[in-house]
């Protein structure tokens, strides 16, 4: 089961990725972060800590939300990434792409 929840925002906008992030789920993270970028926030941070799971999909799903936020003049950052989330961003080197934020 997967769960985003927006915990704070400002000055950034902080979104808690819980669960499994995948083929499911994946367009659920999009449409949030569409909805923060649309409001105006401009600094959108991604903790990762609780994802249990991410597959190519959810991967595939971090690089676009990357990619809209940057047209719209906003950024995004990975937080907190799990072990597993980790591994992933590395071994793929999507964790050069992303910026990983401190915790």
């Amino acid at each position: 089961m997967f769960q985003a929840t927006i915990t704070d925002r400002n000055p950034r906008t902080v979104i808690v990725l819980e669960g499994e992030l995948d083929l499911g789920s994946t367009p659920n993270l999009v449409a949030i972060v569409r909805g923060v970028i649309d409001v105006g926030d401009d600094h959108i941070v991604l903790d990762l800590a609780g994802l249990s799971f991410i597959d190519s999909t959810g991967l595939g799903g971090l690089a676009h939300v990357t990619e809209l936020a940057r047209a719209a003049g906003a950024t995004v950052e990975v937080r907190s990434p799990s072990a597993l989330a980790t591994q992933v961003l590395e071994v793929t080197g999507l964790g050069r792409a992303i910026a990983i934020a401190p915790a």
